[in-house]
């Protein structure tokens, strides 16, 4: 059988055509990966910022002298957040606990929750 001349050698189409599938295959694992990768730091963010809002919605509702369970609506970096400040009872009739929630929208699970007890006032 004779040899083909080294200046002839090549990939052939059926070589060229796998490569060109395994780049693809890889390319598109990369850019599915990506997309992940944002989506998840997406998130990330949203949570880093409820948490901020809790923590600074918290402790201006223990500055206040009276504390009542309200809703409303907080706005931190651009972002606007529904958060709920609940007032509960404890076995304790001096303490009580506060409950405050962060959410993207109202009806939607918490993103940031923080929790505290306070003394009741004194009347």
């Amino acid at each position: 059988m004779a040899q083909r001349p080294d200046t002839e050698a090549g990939f052939s189409l059926l070589e060229v055509l796998i490569a060109l599938f395994v780049l693809a295959t890889a390319g598109l694992a990369s850019v599915s990966l990506m997309q992940t990768s944002t989506r998840h730091a997406g998130h990330a963010q949203s949570r880093a910022l409820a948490a901020l809002s809790a923590e600074n919605l918290m402790n201006l509702a223990l500055l206040e002298e009276q504390v009542e369970a309200r809703i409303g609506r907080y706005l931190i970096a651009g972002r606007e957040f529904e958060w709920t400040l609940e007032i509960h009872a404890t076995d304790d009739p001096a303490l009580v606990r506060l409950v405050l929630e962060v959410r993207n929208e109202p009806g939607q699970s918490p993103l940031a929750r923080v929790q505290t007890f306070r003394r009741r006032p004194v009347a």
